[in-house]
């Protein structure tokens, strides 16, 4: 997948029914909104800083605590979570 688009990468992601993490905010927002557009559904959106593993571990962990009882498909949710 290193060779895909970001828009296919977002498809792969979805399709596998899995978040898509990313660094690249600002390209995956415009995705993001154009897919909202086309009513077109993604699994969710992560975007964050680069960090170490053991912080984006964590950011991941207490994103799953905040969002445990709900989907977050087709929503973009800033790491860390406040």
């Amino acid at each position: 997948m290193l060779s895909a688009s970001d828009e296919e990468q977002l498809a792969y992601a979805t399709a596998a029914g899995r978040v898509l993490m990313t660094i690249d905010f600002e390209d995956f927002m415009q995705i993001a909104r154009s897919w909202s557009g086309q009513r077109k559904d993604h699994a969710g959106i992560l975007p964050c800083e680069r960090q170490p593993g053991r912080t984006l571990a964590r950011w991941i962990g207490d994103a799953l605590e905040v969002y445990a009882e709900q989907s977050i498909a087709n929503y973009v949710i800033w790491l860390p979570v406040k």
